[in-house]
């Protein structure tokens, strides 16, 4: 049922617009009646409406001069305004604030219920219309935490917005137990665009993507924290990345980080807040996304320069033993998602070290255990079931042809739905995700290992359009072809030699 208030100074105008059309068979209830423009202003503050009719001629305040006011914080209410006479300065002024209708007195009743119909089907279609934009605006959030967006479409999706992007973004992860307080008025109030949220038999999940810089983003999330006071909760910031398309990183790291502090957080802790970084300097000099990326281009000496690097920025920076524990769970996961060699037995000991670590030089040493051991025996397959094992051997086979994941399905006489859902569960990649750096990595060799031009490497390894390769290229591995081939030509260290 929508709510309707009428507004006139005359008592029996009112009692007769009440009475004059069959309110609640046109879906409507008459909420509230007023007798004065700022009793109705008072009102439309504190309470919802989906229809006012107004009077124009009243003391005090007239029915233009409120309609004003209220476009100042209610600028798509449904609005009917009367008058005793036919007067064209009122109806122009009411087309200028985007009323609904004007109805000269007295009322005809059918204009009235005609008036009244229009705008309930209205309300019915914006509610329809609202329903379908949220429903589009969280799939595009959703795909784009999951890598799941080409540019294009992102694009089209900031422009439908009408935002502009700060080049900054952090992924940050609120879990509630019960009682869940809703975030998204907070977070609109900060001028945040992209919110998701998600519930469950036990967890209230709310995911951002904060725009912004690091020291913003701290006092962002004391601001949840007072949204949250009381109740049971758990915050994660993921890593700051500077272009759109790393988002997915940011929210990796914070589904690993969740998934950490489950394992081994504080059981007792009932507000916990993890951030790896607090500060625009730690952020510019402790980055893991070059990690992850070294690991792409899979040069031993690169890799290993980086893990030096962040443990020697931890030391600099004088990390705790948790937040130590922290990056090296991160890395680790970075390691074992990109080797399959690596089996739950070695992901199992890893935790146990991790955990029961006693300086940062062990953990340090552990991983690089780990990747010369990678080093020495890249090529086996531990952890895969038969049916991801099928997919990947078809993907590095035909990684040149039109591959999607419904075709790898056909051939596997499967259904894509749940092969999507297994190859995403094992790999912790998505089909998508798993094609481009196969081929990626194809690329990567013929870079090194023959002469052709680069758009010609593209094209070989199942690109057809050369830009599309370069920024692939350039998003998995943080250097251009060109930049590739020249540093790495003479020395590459590779792990699948």
């Amino acid at each position: 049922m929508y709510k309707a208030m009428l507004v006139d100074d005359e008592y029996m105008i009112l009692e007769g617009l009440k009475q004059i059309i069959p309110w609640n068979e046109l879906g409507f209830e008459v909420v509230k009646t007023a007798k004065r423009g700022q009793e109705a202003l008072d009102y439309l503050k504190e309470n919802d409406i989906d229809l006012l009719i107004t009077d124009v001629t009243m003391p005090k305040m007239t029915g233009i001069e409120l309609v004003r006011e209220i476009r100042k914080f209610k600028p798509d209410l449904s609005i009917i305004i009367l008058s005793g006479y036919q007067e064209f300065s009122y109806v122009k002024q009411g087309l200028e604030l985007g009323v609904k209708g004007y109805l000269v007195k007295p009322v005809n009743k059918d204009e009235l219920e005609q008036k009244v119909i229009q705008i309930r089907d209205d309300l019915i279609q914006d509610a329809r219309m609202g329903t379908q934009k949220e429903l589009y605006y969280d799939t595009m959030v959703q795909r784009w935490l999951n890598d799941e967006l080409n540019e294009d479409e992102f694009l089209n999706f900031i422009k439908e917005l009408k935002i502009h992007l700060n080049p900054s973004y952090s992924v940050i992860i609120v879990n509630q137990a019960n009682n869940p307080v809703d975030l998204s008025e907070y977070v609109k109030s900060q001028q945040q665009p992209f919110m998701v949220q998600t519930e469950n038999l036990s967890t209230y999940q709310t995911v951002i993507i904060y725009q912004g810089m690091r020291n913003e983003l701290n006092l962002f999330v004391k601001g949840i924290e007072e949204e949250l006071r009381g109740q049971t909760f758990k915050i994660i910031l993921g890593e700051s990345v500077t272009e759109w398309e790393n988002v997915y990183e940011s929210f990796e790291k914070s589904k690993k980080l969740l998934l950490f502090q489950e394992f081994y957080g504080d059981k007792e802790a009932s507000q916990m807040v993890v951030s790896l970084t607090d500060t625009e300097e730690e952020v510019e000099k402790l980055h893991f996304l070059s990690f992850n990326k070294a690991l792409m281009i899979g040069d031993m000496a690169t890799i290993k320069d980086e893990l030096h690097g962040i443990y020697q920025q931890m030391a600099e920076f004088r990390y705790t033993p948790e937040n130590v524990r922290h990056v090296t769970f991160l890395l680790f996961t970075d390691i074992y998602r990109q080797f399959p060699s690596l089996d739950k037995e070695i992901y199992d000991d890893t935790l146990k070290k991790i955990h029961h670590s006693s300086s940062m030089k062990e953990l340090k040493q552990w991983l690089d255990q780990i990747l010369d051991s990678i080093y020495d025996n890249p090529a086996v397959s531990k952890r895969y079931s038969d049916l991801v094992k099928s997919a990947i051997h078809i993907i590095s086979t035909d990684y040149q042809k039109d591959l999607s994941l419904k075709s790898v399905a056909e051939v596997l006489h499967i259904n894509p739905v749940y092969l999507g859902q297994l190859f995403k569960k094992e790999t912790e990649r998505s089909f998508s995700q798993f094609l481009n750096q196969t081929r990626i990595k194809k690329g990567q060799y013929l870079l090194l290992n023959s002469s052709k031009p680069i758009n010609e490497v593209g094209y070989d390894i199942g690109y057809n359009n050369p830009t599309y390769f370069f920024k692939m290229f350039r998003k998995l591995n943080g250097l251009t072809p060109k930049e590739f081939r020249e540093k790495y030509l003479q020395n590459y260290q590779s792990f699948e030699e």
